[in-house]
């Protein structure tokens, strides 16, 4: 979450040297008043004219923690607050507001507008977030959603006209917003208030993506061949559209299934380097290292015509594209693969990895453990007003309220999406009829043979014949990790 820096007083210049006559001047207030356009401070930097004219113009006009509208109404004082808020990406170019492009929709963009609507953002901040300092603890791309998530920015959180009748600001900020958006809670923070130090994702997935491949499959062919016995009764033919998606929606995980997804899963717990798990980071980068706190896969649940795993991500960062590790987990543990391959992922060699749909993924919540702890001891030492005093950040008062709109917009709307589309069952068809090198680290060996590894200078074939998601440029790859 991109903080804004705070505004410091700017030194008193130097006296003159004693001795000097000079005509007498009014006194500088050294608190409030900056050097002189071209003048030199005391940490020796040169005042630039511009800086210090839009510095003097902005105390003039009255900036700062006060809403600047119009000297016939009453001014009301902004305090800098999370707005914790979850929605559903479905429409959505992604949650960030996109100043060159205002007219893309997004998630920020359409919670902006309530905001200013609802009186919590004055008329003269209404035309640009960055006026109120506004930061998000995450980002998500397009489609993606949040059950969970943070907007930090300087809010007019107590309207007057709300209290007298009795409406909530986040009522008021809800009634104008969509369904597909919701407004959790208001809290006041501290003006420093800055970054999460984890985040939980959720990933959802039919549960046939466990099926093993079919047998006249490239990958179920390859797989048979490296096996030390052949079955002779294995079919020639794989089956018809009409045949995978009844076998798709009969199809329930074995606990033993679910096992040994668990046992793949719990590999990526720990620090590990994952360059093999984004783009444009070699293993040599040490911004390639990431540590997952817990990974765990749950029961599934029958929705509509098909069963759902969900598996959990507990991170202290996330890296572009790594939904390729739910990939990885989903292709070794519908395979002979022993989960030993995972640890050989993390060395040097570079192997190619499919990314997991984009449709599963769900921001479920950003956590902060550091700053809560600060907060609670800072209000348990200092008496303030209930009003003024800072709040932790929990999301779990509302974990009830939350579960159901996961229920009715973001399953909902996931599962609406895999019914008409069949993403989760294009991609794993395209990942079992590749008829490259990329998957020979599937094996029972669990090792990455030559034929896997990645040749230096040569792009990603399986990306080219079959994925429909484009590799990302360097520069873009780090502007777009999440926030890590």
């Amino acid at each position: 979450m991109d903080a804004a820096p705070e505004s410091s007083s700017l030194p008193a210049q130097s006296s003159a040297p004693s001795g000097t006559s000079k005509p007498k001047r009014g006194k500088r207030n050294a608190k409030s008043d900056p050097p002189a356009p071209g003048k030199v401070d005391r940490r020796g930097k040169r005042a630039r004219g511009r800086e210090t004219a839009d510095w003097t113009s902005k105390r003039d006009k009255g900036e700062g923690n006060e809403d600047e509208g119009d000297d016939k109404k009453e001014r009301l004082p902004k305090r800098k607050c999370a707005v914790l808020v979850g929605f559903c990406g479905t429409g959505y170019s992604g949650m960030q507001f996109q100043a060159t492009q205002k007219d893309t929709k997004t998630i920020e963009g359409d919670l902006f507008d309530a905001l200013v609507k609802a009186g919590a953002v004055s008329s003269d901040n209404s035309d640009d977030p960055t006026k109120v300092s506004l930061g998000r603890a995450a980002r998500t791309d397009a489609g993606v959603h949040a059950a969970g998530n943070i907007v930090s920015l300087k809010l007019i959180n107590e309207i007057p006209e709300l209290h007298s009748a009795g409406i909530s600001l986040v009522d008021h900020v809800n009634s104008f917003l969509p369904p597909q958006i919701r407004v959790w809670q208001i809290l006041r923070t501290t003006n420093n208030f800055n970054t999460c130090d984890s985040r939980i994702y959720e990933y959802l997935f039919p549960s046939y993506i466990l099926m093993p491949p079919h047998p006249a499959s490239q990958l179920g062919a390859r797989l048979a061949r490296s096996s030390a016995t052949s079955d002779p009764d294995t079919p020639t033919s794989e089956p018809s559209i009409e045949e995978l998606d009844e076998l798709h929606k009969k199809f329930r995980a074995t606990p033993d299934q679910l096992a040994r997804f668990q046992e793949v899963l719990k590999q990526f717990e720990g620090t590990h380097n994952f360059h093999n798990y984004t783009v444009g980071r070699p293993f040599s980068d040490k911004a390639a290292a990431r540590y997952m706190i817990k990974l765990e896969v749950r029961e599934p649940r029958v929705e509509g015509d098909f069963e759902w795993v969900s598996v959990q991500f507990h991170g202290q960062s996330f890296m572009l594209h790594q939904r390729k590790m739910i990939g990885m987990v989903m292709l070794v543990a519908r395979t002979s693969t022993p989960a030993t391959l995972i640890p050989e992922t993390f060395g040097p060699s570079r192997i190619h990895i499919p990314r997991a749909p984009a449709l599963g993924l769900l921001l479920e919540q950003p956590r902060f453990s550091s700053y809560n702890m600060k907060t609670e001891q800072s209000n348990a030492q200092i008496q303030k007003q209930l009003s003024e005093a800072p709040e932790p950040i929990d999301f779990e008062p509302h974990r009830e309220t939350i579960e159901v709109f996961k229920r009715d917009h973001i399953y909902a709307a996931m599962r609406a999406e895999e019914a008409s589309n069949h993403v989760f069952s294009q991609w794993i068809t395209s990942v079992d009829r590749y008829a490259g090198s990329d998957f020979d680290y599937l094996n029972a060996e669990g090792t990455i043979p030559a034929s896997a590894v990645m040749k230096k200078g040569k792009g990603d074939t399986f990306a080219e014949a079959v994925e429909d998601e484009p590799e990302t440029s360097m520069a873009r790859t780090k502007m777009d990790e999440l926030e890590g």
